[in-house]
């Protein structure tokens, strides 16, 4: 997910303090919010796709505050995220017509490229981050890396799913050429649906063994060759 909240986060943390405990409080309130959507999928269903995004966008930009030891500015930010989810409709009346931005996000969904045959530059710094959804606009996840094939072989993106608003412990490796990617060069999309995302072989955050296993590749090819 591209930060376009971060920067904004980040010039008012410039007046905020920092200390240990603020540290492992932001820390804290952040993992308890990734529980809270994580037991209670109920909630997540009650918000638009509008309101995941600006959530999305303000969780980014907490981690962010954290890492840069703004963590008084961080728990702000979480409370805000706090407030949304106990008042979705109030959130979604904010963040804008569902309808409104369905009609605008379809819209994207039949101008976007495939990826191969976009013009100029496609920097992997552009893709990482990014929000992946399905062609029905679905929300698939996000991007979290960018394997590029050398002497013949196969590229792939990693797509980080299943956990919360596409945060999760587990990922997949698309096939490069699978996606397309919007005019903005923003999103991301592949003709997945959200169950093939969640059946495809996988492998824990981070690993990059996969890459040496020929038994892994092999089935991976053939499954996404199959979807």
């Amino acid at each position: 997910m591209k930060r376009s909240l971060a920067a904004s986060a980040l010039a008012l943390a410039a007046v905020a303090g920092t200390s240990g405990a603020a540290y492992a409080q932001c820390d804290a309130l952040l993992r308890a919010y990734d529980e809270q959507l994580a037991e209670r999928p109920a909630d997540r269903e009650k918000l638009t796709m509008g309101v995941q995004q600006d959530i999305r966008e303000l969780r980014d930009a907490a981690y962010v505050l954290q890492k840069h030891g703004k963590e008084d500015v961080c728990k702000d930010v979480v409370a805000a995220i706090q407030g949304m989810l106990e008042d979705p409709e109030k959130a979604a009346e904010l963040s804008g017509s569902y309808e409104d931005w369905d009609a605008r996000e379809m819209e994207r969904i039949e101008n976007a490229q495939p990826v191969a045959e976009v013009s100029g530059q496609l920097g992997v710094e552009q893709m990482i981050g990014a929000d992946v959804r399905n062609m029905k606009n679905s929300d698939l996840g996000e991007i979290t890396d960018v394997v590029l094939a050398t002497q013949g072989g196969a590229s792939y993106v990693i797509l980080s799913h299943g956990g919360i608003l596409g945060l999760g412990e587990e990922e997949i490796a698309v096939p490069f050429d699978r996606f397309k990617v919007s005019d903005d060069r923003a999103v991301f999309y592949v003709d997945l649906t959200e169950e093939q995302i969640e059946n495809a072989p996988s492998f824990e955050h981070g690993n990059r063994g996969w890459l040496a296993d020929e038994d892994w590749l092999r089935r991976n090819e053939e499954y996404y060759s199959a979807s």
